[in-house]
């Protein structure tokens, strides 16, 4: 998340800035184009957002169990693999925004 957070403030909002022309006026022109944005940095804000609010959190409620388990039977590491795994099955349509970042 570190490095998806670091590609937006370093490469996505100094694209986004407005063009300010000689003169200190701001235009509505970016200094890369919408058109252009959207070709590089295709839905990351939005991964970004759905990862930091959503699917990362879920992820870290599911194993929270396994963290003060002392898990002699191996229950606790089993229920902990189950609710990560549901927290997929309940997030699949989400999955294809990372393959489109990933590409």
């Amino acid at each position: 998340m570190k490095g998806m957070q670091e590609l937006v403030d370093i490469y996505v909002k100094p694209a986004s800035a407005p063009v300010t022309v000689i003169g200190g006026v701001s235009t509505k022109e970016t200094v890369v184009p919408a058109s252009e944005r959207k070709i590089v940095f295709n839905g990351l804000e939005s991964l970004l957002s759905f990862h930091k609010e959503s699917f990362l959190p879920s992820l870290e409620r599911a194993y929270t169990s396994l963290e003060s388990a002392t898990d002699k039977d191996g229950e606790a590491s089993m229920n902990a693999a189950l609710a990560v795994a549901r927290v997929f099955v309940s997030h699949a349509a989400f999955m294809r925004m990372y393959s489109t970042y990933i590409k």
